[in-house]
């Protein structure tokens, strides 16, 4: 289910059954590149919190009380829950990477600036 939730772009799907889930990977290759695609940096918020009320605050939302059942299982619910933890510590870090940005190209501006200086220096200097 929690993979079916991610993959729909903030939209929970109505059937989120097994049968549903099946269907959703009926096309392997397609679901496989849905997979190996996935936006990470992008994942919609309204996904990433029926998670985590949903899904991440059952205790059998585990890795390894899946794989008592499945292999697979227990490899999608690793990805869900490390793709929605990603996801909040992107929500974290990324304006402190737009501000770093943002202070790097001022860093540049002025280093032109004081370059466009120097260079003015030295034609008044010969």
């Amino acid at each position: 289910a929690g993979v079916m939730v991610l993959l729909s772009k903030g939209l929970i799907p109505k059937d989120l059954s097994w049968n549903g889930t099946k269907k959703m990977m009926g096309n392997v290759d397609n679901f496989l590149k849905q997979l190996i695609n996935f936006d990470k940096n992008n994942t919609p918020e309204e996904a990433c919190a029926y998670i985590e009320q949903h899904l991440m605050s059952k205790e059998s939302f585990n890795p390894e009380r899946m794989r008592s059942k499945s292999q697979a299982a227990a490899g999608m619910c690793a990805w869900v829950i490390n793709i929605v933890k990603y996801f909040r510590m992107y929500q974290d870090v990324r304006p402190k990477r737009l501000r770093m940005e943002e202070a790097d190209q001022r860093l540049q501006n002025a280093n032109d600036s004081m370059a466009a200086v120097r260079d003015r220096l030295i034609e008044l200097d010969d």
